[in-house]
């Protein structure tokens, strides 16, 4: 699944190499990220959730995926928002092109 109408962002990278996204993501409003991808073609290394925000109310941070490609050639990386099992409309789309 490709979202075309969503702003893409670029990352170039080698195979075997670990390249890390970080983005913003609120737990205390229960969204959070899940992502999309080929397992042939991409590795999920680590997902961490690192907070950034100290309240006793409060728990944001940012959420840090690192993967690395397992192939040389183009790839997606589909990042969704979603409360529990409902899709927002918050997107992250990005292309991975390993050499």
């Amino acid at each position: 699944m490709i979202l075309t109408d969503q702003k893409t962002r670029i990352i170039h990278t080698k195979v075997n190499h670990p390249f890390t996204i970080k983005l913003w993501e609120d737990r205390t409003t229960a969204h959070r990220w899940h992502v999309e991808f080929d397992p042939l073609s991409l590795s999920l290394m680590d997902d961490d959730f690192q907070r950034t925000t100290i309240a006793s109310t409060v728990d944001a941070g940012n959420r840090v995926f690192e993967f690395r490609a397992l192939k040389t050639g183009l790839h997606h990386l589909i990042f969704a928002k979603r409360m529990g099992v409902v899709v927002t409309e918050e997107h992250r789309v990005y292309q991975i092109i390993a050499e």
